[in-house]
């Protein structure tokens, strides 16, 4: 697991965490983020996501994160449609998009 919330880190998370093997939970929410987040990629071992209070403009919904059960991208800056089906999150039970600019349909 990696909790680094409410650390101040500003701009880019680095692409290490994403080459990180078994982790399961990611929480660096209550810091100034404002990359894309792309290199956390598609691992299958997520389970808990909360990059909330941020300053994300766009967030790359991975679609095989089957065993994703939270995903929290409350208060960034995200302006995009959502382009992953929701059905694909199979586990998801906690999808908290609040305080975004989320546009579309929800797939």
């Amino acid at each position: 697991d990696l909790y680094l919330d409410d650390n101040n880190l500003n701009g880019v998370l680095p692409s290490e965490v994403g080459n990180l093997k078994g982790l399961t939970k990611i929480d660096v929410s209550r810091n100034g983020l404002n990359s894309s987040l792309l290199h956390l990629g598609d691992s299958t071992s997520y389970s808990y996501l909360n990059i909330s209070h941020n300053a994300l403009t766009y967030f790359p919904f991975g679609t095989s994160w089957t065993k994703l059960q939270t995903l929290d991208l409350s208060y960034n800056d995200i302006h995009q449609e959502i382009f992953v089906n929701i059905s694909d999150l199979s586990s998801i039970k906690e999808l908290i998009l609040s305080n975004n600019s989320f546009y579309g349909s929800i797939p």
